[in-house]
Formats: structure tokens, sequence, C-alpha cells
């Protein structure tokens, strides 16, 4: 790992998330695709920051981000491990029971030292638990991503786990909390792919809602002909702002180290109108819903997505994490 950490893991100044959160996001995304393997050893915290021009409290600070959420454990002496990708939070054991069990204790303590009777406290306790029974009801799933040609990821996770999940994009997160800011919670869980789960657990945390990831895989037919191609041809790649460029970069070249990279931001007119009719490129990679744009301009192109399906062992998982089937 420690060898190829400068290939695989990238960082963009030019974007407003934190660097040290975007190394966080960038090495949990290549644990999930399976590029850093489980009992991995990353590199230590100053040779990484050598590498990749970054501070020693950025790496260091990704590191303990990824540690909070169980994805690494530090040794002494030793060094920083991957552990894998941990999807929800276990939290079922006898001690955490036993802690609910005494919080519990204490609440009626402090409404007997209230002046309560029993008699009083009996009703309420019995409301509260047709209100827990009422919400855990709810079997809805919530998929969330940001684009509406994303509703082709959601439609696959439904098949594949055969629940209720409905599709719902980032950009209607602020109606959400009107919502949930009421108590109300209309969905048993949160799915989205890891380009997103950090903004997305983020959110719904405070709400008490769990959020699950899963990843998706490269289009099968845009890395055939990616590997076709001429040495030192031009690939055009058309992308969200949200999405990384250099980490597009680096995953183009892991796949063929000799092709050239030439993107264009899908919300900028002119970049896109330049990429669109330059002669020497003749593939394109893109973000929906630019292929229209780019197959009218182009029709001699071939235009291809970086992700069309998901990952089935990231189905799977997701499938026993949620006792589906």
């Amino acid at each position: 790992m420690e060898k190829k950490a400068s290939r695989i893991l990238s960082v963009d100044r030019n974007i407003s998330i934190p660097l040290y959160r975007q190394l966080a996001n960038n090495i949990r995304y290549n644990v999930a695709v399976g590029n850093i393997a489980p009992n991995a050893k990353l590199p230590p915290v100053k040779v990484l920051a050598s590498e990749m021009g970054l501070s020693f409290d950025t790496v260091r600070s990704a590191y303990k981000l990824l540690e909070s959420e169980k994805i690494v454990i530090t040794r002494p002496h030793y060094g920083t491990i991957v552990q894998g990708l941990i999807y929800h939070d276990e939290n079922t054991s006898d001690d955490r029971l036993s802690e609910i069990e005494e919080n519990l204790f204490r609440v009626l303590e402090q409404l007997l030292s209230n002046g309560f009777s029993m008699e009083e406290i009996q009703p309420m306790l019995t409301r509260i638990i047709n209100r827990c029974q009422s919400a855990d009801k709810t079997q809805t799933y919530l998929f969330l991503e940001c684009n509406a040609y994303d509703q082709r990821i959601c439609d696959q996770v439904r098949d594949s786990l055969q629940i209720d999940l409905k599709y719902m994009q980032t950009q209607e997160l602020p109606a959400l909390a009107k919502k949930l800011k009421t108590g109300s919670k209309p969905y048993r869980g949160v799915i989205t792919t890891y380009f997103h789960y950090d903004e997305v657990k983020a959110f719904f945390d405070q709400y008490g809602i769990p959020v699950y990831g899963i990843v998706v895989d490269l289009q099968q037919e845009m890395v055939s002909s990616l590997i076709a191609l001429p040495a030192n041809s031009i690939v055009g790649v058309v992308y969200q702002p949200w999405l990384n460029r250099l980490q597009l970069s680096n995953l183009i070249s892991s796949i063929r180290p000799d092709l050239k990279f030439r993107g264009a931001n899908a919300e900028n007119a002119e970049e896109l109108d330049a990429l669109i009719h330059a002669e020497d490129i003749n593939v394109f990679i893109v973000s929906h819903p630019c292929e229209d744009d780019i197959c009218k301009g182009r029709p001699d192109a071939q235009v291809f997505f970086f992700y069309t399906n998901v990952n089935l062992q990231s189905l799977s998982q997701l499938k026993t994490i949620l006792n589906c089937g």
C-alpha cells in the first residue's frame, strides 16, 4: 500500500471541501472498491504528507476521522491498519442494553422523586411504547443521490433487495429537514453511494436515521474501450463540480497509464463546448445529462458513463445488514 499511495490517493485544492476530509473520503472510497485491502498498512503520516504535499496535521486529521469511523485502527509502534468499511453501528450488545436500561431507570426515578406515582407513570410508558411501535412500522427506505439519472442505481438496489425504496436528490434535503425537525421519521434508513456518504450521514445523524453506503462499479464497456485505445490517446471527461477531477484522472490512469486526460466542468458551458468540439478526442466519459450535448455535437464519438451498476458484493453486504429476504 505504501508504494502505491501517491498513485491512488489525491486531493483537489480548488474545491471547498477541507483537504483532510477529501483525503479521508479518498481512502474510504479506495477501501470500498478494493484498491486498499483489509489489513493493509497505510503509509506513516509523515511519509504520506511528504508524498502528497500535505501538512502533517492534514494527514493526521484524516487518519483520526477514519479511526473514529472504525475503518482504520492505529497500533503503537506498528502503524495505521485498514479494518474495512463499517456499514452500521453494532449497538445491540449486552453492555449497550445495560446502559439504556440504567438510563431508563434514572428517568423513572426522577419522575418518582418529583411526586409522580407509578399509577400515573404506567400510562405514560404505554403511550410511549405505542408511539415507538407505530414508528417502527415504517418500512420505507430512502435512496439519496445528486442527479436524476442516478434513479437507475436506486432501481437496481430496490429490485435486488426487494425493499420499499424512494428516490430523492440531495438538493431536496432542506425541504426534508423541515419535516424531520417536527419529530417525524418517515424513513427506516437511507442508502447512498460513497461519493456523498459523509454529507448524507452528517445530515441524518442529527435525526437518528441510519445511513448505509454502497459501492458502484465502473461501466465495463467503458473499461474495454479504454483498453482498446492507441497509446497516448486523449480521453474527454465531463464531470460534476462535486467530483474530484484529479481522482477521475487517476482512475483513468489506473486502467491505462499511457492515456491522456482532458476534462470539462459539466456546469461550465464554455469548457464543455470546447471539449465537445476537440477534434483529437473520440472517446468521452460523461455525467448525465451531458451525453445529449456530446451526441449532438459529436455523433461519431463513443460516449460512456463512469458508473452504471451497483457492486454485487456491496449489495450482498447491505442485504445482510438490512435482513432482506
